[in-house]
């Protein structure tokens, strides 16, 4: 039992010592995902999401004349807003300039 366990024990140190560097080898300057940020942030700062930012506040007030409540329109408004502020906030997520 004790035999065993020491050479597993041993089998995974190696295979950490072995697999380390790999997990290290960052050569690709975090460019891997430029072209996507770039697509989705054309849509977002685009026209899109004007689109979408007007539709959902236009619902957003419809829904609140059929139900009578005020929270519908409002909750419109700030989705609208926050549509308006997505690029600023993944910014500061993300800690960096694009």
């Amino acid at each position: 039992m004790l035999k065993k366990a020491g050479m597993i024990s041993l089998l995974i140190m190696a295979l950490v010592l072995t697999l380390a560097p790999l997990a290290l080898a960052n050569n690709g300057n975090g460019v891997e995902f430029q072209s996507i940020y770039d697509r989705v942030m054309g849509w977002v700062t685009g026209m899109p999401a004007i689109i979408i930012a007007i539709a959902i506040s236009i619902l957003g007030v419809v829904r609140a004349f059929q139900s009578g409540s005020f929270i519908w329109a409002f909750a419109g408004i700030c989705v609208a807003a926050i549509i308006f502020l997505l690029p600023q906030i993944t910014t500061g997520l993300g800690g960096c300039t694009f």
